[in-house]
């Protein structure tokens, strides 16, 4: 009887473990390794299109319209013509839009991982398990614009939403900027459009739900929506804006509650 009662013991341990080791594959070991193949598959493509215009250091960068000389009146350098490859003079995103005729855009903060294309879909959802490829990637996606901002640029706000992804993939570096201190040691990215390289000059940082007001993709008040921008900002410092400002929203997940979003907010020039 005993000896019975042992086999069984021994074969539900059994049972029990090789259920957990399949477990684990399944829900843990097999997921991480499809994200890490997909991190992996995107980040090469990222490489191969990234706009050659960035290949520069960042005081070389030629911004699109810009001036003759810097506020102070100190006259900008001269850029040799061979600086910028000859094909992409024209159009930065050429290569992008090989791959997919809905890049519409290049988000690059120094010294972070930030450095992607930005798609624009028909919604808000295909961008989300989809690659820059149009690839179905997981749930690693791709950055991309809210389906009903202008795909300029040219509106009072512009929303960029990508995951936050661990090991500091996709949009996880927009989480760096909760410390103030990080803004004021890295206070500008760059957003590449068809006609050049525009700086964004980051002034706040939201953490809110991801129904709140700021993601008023057509706001009718300009300054009501501004308003509401510093008013829900967990720091924000002065800059000058009115209803000709064009915002940039970089939302991420921050998984404090399930509809958190972290929000970087920066004004394109």
């Amino acid at each position: 009887m005993k000896l019975h009662l042992m086999e069984l013991l021994v074969f539900v341990l059994t049972a029990a473990g090789i259920y957990c080791g399949w477990r684990y594959y399944h829900d843990i070991y097999l997921p991480e390794k499809q994200m890490q193949n997909a991190v992996t598959e995107q980040y090469v493509l990222f490489e191969r299109i990234r706009p050659e215009i960035l290949d520069m250091s960042e005081t070389d960068i030629i911004k699109a319209d810009s001036p003759e000389k810097f506020e102070d009146g100190t006259e900008l350098p001269e850029f040799s013509e061979s600086k910028i490859p000859e094909e992409i003079t024209e159009n930065p995103l050429a290569f992008c839009e090989e791959v997919n005729p809905e890049a519409i855009g290049w988000i690059y903060i120094p010294d972070t991982n930030i450095d992607f294309p930005v798609m624009q879909g028909q919604d808000n959802d295909f961008y989300l398990h989809h690659g820059a490829d149009g690839q179905e990637n997981g749930e690693l996606g791709c950055p991309f614009l809210d389906c009903q901002c202008k795909s300029d640029f040219s509106g009072l706000n512009s929303i960029i939403y990508a995951h936050n992804i661990e090991n500091q993939a996709m949009f996880a570096d927009i989480t760096l900027y909760a410390n103030e201190n990080f803004m004021q040691e890295h206070p500008e990215g760059y957003l590449v459009l068809k006609d050049g390289v525009h700086s964004v000059d980051f002034f706040a940082y939201l953490s809110v739900i991801n129904t709140d007001l700021v993601y008023q993709t057509n706001p009718a008040n300009w300054q009501e929506y501004i308003d509401s921008v510093f008013a829900l900002a967990k720091y924000s410092k002065e800059t000058e804006l009115d209803e000709h400002s064009h915002l940039l929203l970089l939302s991420t997940c921050t998984f404090e509650t399930e509809m958190t979003r972290g929000v970087l907010v920066g004004n394109i020039h």
